[in-house]
C-alpha cells in the first residue's frame, strides 16, 4: 500500500453472492460465511436488516451516511433496504443474521457497531447451524428470540465514521479518507475547501456529531485497524499515518484502542511497533 494510502477505501477482489440466505419465513435467519483477505461483496441491500457479526478478521462497511468497522467480537447493525458494500481485511469468518420487518421495527432504526457478548455470540453460531437444516423446530424459535433480544441490549462502539452532508466538508472527508496521513493542518484544510475556520468546525461537529479533530483521529485509528489486519508491519502504518516516531503511535493505540481492536493491541504490546 501506498504511503498515506487509506485501506478503508482500497481496491478490492468484488466477490458475488447467488444468494444472500435463503427463502425461510422465519423471524430471523442466520448464515455461516468466510470470505478471503481483500474482498468485498460489491454495493447492494437487502429486503431484511441485517445484523454482521465478525468471528475472525475485521470487516469495513461503506453507506452513504458514513463508514463502520467492525473488529472482531463486534457486529453491524444494518436497517432494510439500506445500499452497502462491505470490504474484508483479513481472512473473514461472520456469522450474519437477517431479520424480518416486523422485528426489526423494535431494534434500531439506523447503523451501529455493537459489542457481541458471550450469549449472543453463541446463540448466532446456533441459529446458523438451525438454517441449515432448513426446518424450524422449538430449539429454533428459542434461539430467534434470544438473538433479538441480545442484540436489543448489545452496547453500541464508536467505530463510524460519519460523513458531513455539506458539500464542501464532504470533499475534505473524501480526501483525508484517500490520505489519513495527510500533513495538511485545519487551517490549509479551510483554505483548500472555501470555508472559515469557525464555519468548518461548527459544521462538522453539527453534521457528524464529533470535532473535525475526534473524526481525523478516528479515520487514523480505524485505517491503521484495517491495514494491521490485511497484514502490515505496524511501524509501516505508523509512519504512514504522520507519526514522527512509533512511541507516539503507540501512546495514541493504548489510549483508543486497547478495548476496541485486540489484534492491534497485541502488535503494540509485543513491540512490533519499531521506530520506523
Amino acid at each position: 500500500m501506498r504511503k498515506g494510502q487509506s485501506s478503508l477505501s482500497s481496491r478490492q477482489e468484488e466477490v458475488h453472492q447467488r444468494s444472500h440466505y435463503p427463502s425461510l419465513d422465519w423471524p430471523v435467519v442466520a448464515m455461516a460465511k468466510e470470505f478471503p483477505a481483500r474482498t468485498r461483496c460489491g454495493a447492494h441491500s437487502h429486503k431484511r436488516a441485517q445484523l454482521l457479526f465478525a468471528v475472525k478478521g475485521l470487516m469495513v462497511a461503506h453507506t452513504a451516511a458514513g463508514t463502520w468497522v467492525v473488529p472482531r467480537g463486534h457486529a453491524l447493525w444494518m436497517p432494510a433496504n439500506l445500499t452497502h458494500n462491505v470490504s474484508m481485511h483479513g481472512h473473514v469468518a461472520m456469522r450474519t443474521a437477517y431479520v424480518r420487518a416486523s422485528e426489526a421495527s423494535l431494534l434500531f432504526p439506523e447503523c451501529r457497531v455493537l459489542k457481541v457478548g458471550a450469549l449472543l455470540q453463541a446463540a448466532l453460531i446456533a441459529l446458523a447451524d438451525e438454517a441449515r437444516g432448513l426446518s424450524r423446530t422449538a430449539r429454533t424459535g428459542h434461539l430467534i428470540w434470544l438473538v433479538l433480544d441480545e442484540i436489543k441490549r448489545a452496547p453500541s462502539m464508536p467505530f463510524v465514521l460519519p460523513m458531513p452532508e455539506d458539500g464542501r466538508l464532504a470533499r475534505l472527508a473524501h480526501s483525508l479518507m484517500a490520505d489519513p496521513g495527510s500533513a495538511r493542518t485545519i487551517d490549509q484544510w479551510c483554505d483548500v475547501v472555501g470555508a472559515s475556520r469557525r464555519t468548518l468546525t461548527r459544521l462538522f461537529r453539527a453534521q457528524t456529531g464529533i470535532s473535525f479533530g475526534d473524526w481525523r483521529r478516528r479515520l487514523r485509528l480505524l485505517s491503521a485497524a484495517a491495514r494491521v489486519a490485511d497484514g502490515e508491519a505496524l511501524a509501516e502504518v505508523a509512519a504512514s499515518l504522520g507519526y514522527r516516531n512509533a512511541a507516539a503511535f503507540r501512546t495514541m493505540m493504548r489510549r483508543y484502542s486497547s478495548e476496541y481492536f485486540p489484534d492491534l493491541t497485541e502488535q503494540v504490546k509485543a513491540g512490533r511497533a519499531s521506530t520506523p
